[in-house]
């Protein structure tokens, strides 16, 4: 179930708190080192991004049976945007890896990370249900009549709808994996904990996420590309 009923409202919720979590995240990364941080930054612009991408593709206006065409090519771009941010992470890692920065500011680590936490289970929840980007794009009077078609179709038989992970979505949790590590590392820096490999922890988690999130975004492209095989703009595409 969506968070927020209200479709501009989600949109600008999500986008204030992106805003607050660059700021905040950046500064930090600044004061302590934390490649994480800089991981956690670059996510919540890449979230920003992926959410003004909403706005972009809804001044499209398309005929009726190419909505849901219009709502996969937002998705395709917002994956593409998800697989380049991530490589420049996974670079950043390596340089990092080979120059280490001593990870210091154990204190401000632990507090920005229980705050982000918290506000990225909330845009985890704001995005969680792929309606939240669909009603968007799509009327209930056009959402009527393709269920319609479809019974017409398959016969009274009732499928499940499949849950599809959206790009939003992906990218809140891994906000969240990033910083609870991120946590992680300021309690062993506040306790004196493997202080010395502190940025071995640190950077090649980030890699290891970034790799993660990488093969989600590949993989959801692939199920998007799946959908359009063998259909053409003058065959009715759903």
């Amino acid at each position: 179930m969506a968070l927020i009923k209200d479709g501009k409202t989600t949109v600008v919720v999500g986008l204030l708190i992106n805003v607050a979590l660059m700021a905040v995240k950046f500064a930090l990364y600044l004061v302590s080192h934390v490649s994480l941080f800089f991981s956690d930054t670059v996510d919540s612009f890449v979230d920003m991004f992926v959410i003004l991408l909403i706005i972009v593709f809804l001044r499209f206006k398309l005929e009726p049976k190419l909505t849901y065409l219009q709502m996969d090519m937002m998705l395709f771009s917002q994956w593409s945007a998800i697989i380049i941010f991530r490589i420049v992470i996974m670079l950043d890692q390596v340089s990092d890896i080979l120059d280490p920065a001593p990870r210091v500011q154990p204190i401000a680590i632990i507090t920005v990370s229980c705050i982000v936490i918290v506000l990225g289970i909330i845009l985890a929840i704001m995005f969680v249900d792929e309606d939240n980007v669909i009603k968007f794009f799509i009327t209930d009077q056009e959402k009527a009549e393709r269920k319609s078609r479809k019974q017409l179709q398959q016969g009274n038989v009732k499928n499940e709808k499949p849950w599809i992970m959206t790009p939003i979505f992906a990218e809140a949790l891994d906000n969240l994996a990033t910083t609870t590590v991120s946590l992680i590392v300021g309690l062993l820096l506040y306790f004196d904990i493997v202080v010395d490999y502190l940025y071995i922890i640190d950077d090649v988690s980030n890699i290891v996420i970034s790799a993660a999130l990488l093969i989600v975004s590949c993989r959801s492209m692939w199920k998007l590309s799946e959908k359009y095989q063998g259909k053409s703009y003058y065959t009715t595409l759903f």
